[in-house]
C-alpha cells in the first residue's frame, strides 16, 4: 500500500495528487493507496474534491483507504462522507487510545454509519496485522452513498 500524504502548499492541489495516484496505481506493485493525513488538515470541503479525484485517477480495482488524524477536530466528519467518495477504508483507533491527536475512535462513526439501514449490513470492523495492536479500520462495499452529507452543509456555512 502507497501513501499520498495530504499537505496544504501551493503545489498540493488536487492534480498533484491525482497525477500521483494515477503513477502509483498503474504499479503492479501497489495493491492499495490511502490518503494520509497526519497533520489533521484535511477538512470536509476539501475532500469533497480531493477524495473523488483521486478516486477517479486510480485504477479501479485497486481499494482507496483514508487514516486522517483528529488534530484540528474534523477528520470524525470526513470519515462519515468517506465511503460516499469511493473510499474503501478507513483506519480508526479504538477508544481508548483515542485522548490526542489519533485517528477518530471506532466508536462515533460506527453509530452514526449504522444508523443508516443500508450502512447496517455493510460495515464490517477488521483489526489489521499491519498496524498496532489499538488500531481498527471499517471496510465498505464499493459505489455505496455516503450518509452523512447533511454534516458538511455546517462547515461550509462557517467556511
Amino acid at each position: 500500500i502507497c501513501a499520498l500524504t495530504y499537505s496544504i502548499s501551493p503545489v498540493h492541489d488536487d492534480a498533484h495528487y491525482t497525477e500521483r495516484a494515477r503513477i502509483l496505481s498503474a504499479s503492479p506493485d501497489v495493491d492499495a493507496l490511502y490518503i494520509k493525513d497526519p497533520g489533521g488538515l484535511l477538512t470536509p470541503i476539501r475532500a469533497q474534491t480531493l477524495i473523488p479525484a483521486v478516486r477517479a485517477a486510480m485504477a479501479p480495482e485497486k481499494p482507496l483507504e483514508l487514516h486522517a488524524h483528529c488534530t484540528i477536530g474534523l477528520a470524525d466528519l470526513i470519515y462519515l462522507d468517506a465511503p460516499g467518495y469511493g473510499v474503501s477504508t478507513v483506519q480508526c483507533a479504538t477508544a481508548a487510545a483515542c485522548t490526542s491527536t489519533i485517528e477518530p475512535t471506532t466508536r462515533w462513526p460506527r453509530r452514526r454509519w449504522r444508523a443508516s439501514t443500508s450502512r447496517r449490513a455493510s460495515c464490517r470492523v477488521t483489526a489489521p496485522q499491519t498496524t498496532s495492536p489499538c488500531s481498527r479500520v471499517f471496510v465498505f462495499p464499493p459505489n455505496e452513498p455516503s450518509r452523512a452529507a447533511g454534516l458538511n452543509r455546517h462547515c461550509k456555512a462557517s467556511a
